[in-house]
């Protein structure tokens, strides 16, 4: 468990940028407990909508159907998110009769909802699909737990760097702008010597 969570970390630790961070992140999470399928949704609150980031190990037909779940739809990860903890239901139980056909049409047996949390709101959810009938053990469930705090964090550092690079270009435009204007001023000021010259020598 231990081992797995520290690989996870350092391997979300080297990621750049947020494209990164997902696809690590769905990686790893399938490395370390060996699940057939997993999909990231980020949650909008404003429209209270989970948005399908990525996925790996499912149709594209599956992809589209699960691209835009609403939480009222999405009970399991609506549940995840209130309680800020793992759900893990077989797909014979799902709350929600479109999304357990989903799943049972693509043969899985069993779904993991973890909570993506970043250091002060939830981010959003991973999905995670088995076609085997039992849950994820406990240890396993305390390990994607754990990658789904390290997935949180890693996402929020990438957005920082993301608004700070932002952030340079604009102050680099900036710049660019001031010494433009600063030589246009320039040329105005010599242009207007040299005409109040040319009248001087004029009067002369």
């Amino acid at each position: 468990l231990t081992h797995a969570v520290a690989l996870a970390a350092v391997a979300l630790g080297r990621t750049r940028d947020a494209e990164e961070v997902v696809r690590v992140a769905l990686a790893e999470t399938q490395r370390a407990t060996g699940v057939e399928a997993a999909a990231l949704h980020l949650l909008q609150p404003e429209s209270a909508t989970l948005i399908l980031r990525a996925y790996a190990g499912t149709t594209p037909t599956f992809r589209d159907q699960m691209s835009r779940l609403p939480l009222r739809e999405a009970r399991l990860a609506e549940r995840a998110i209130r309680e800020r903890h793992i759900v893990t239901e077989s797909v014979d139980a799902h709350p929600t009769p479109s999304l357990r056909d989903l799943y049972a049409a693509q043969g899985f047996r069993h779904i993991t909802v973890v909570p993506v949390a970043g250091r002060d709101r939830i981010l959003g959810v991973m999905h995670l699909a088995s076609h085997q009938d039992l849950p994820l053990s406990p240890s396993a469930q305390a390990m994607v737990q754990a990658i789904g705090g390290l997935v949180g964090v890693a996402l929020e550092n990438a957005a920082l760097r993301e608004a700070m690079l932002a952030q340079q270009d604009r102050l680099r435009a900036l710049a660019t702008e001031a010494v433009r204007a600063r030589e246009e001023e320039a040329r105005r000021i010599a242009h207007e010597l040299h005409d109040e010259a040319g009248q001087l020598l004029a009067s002369v």
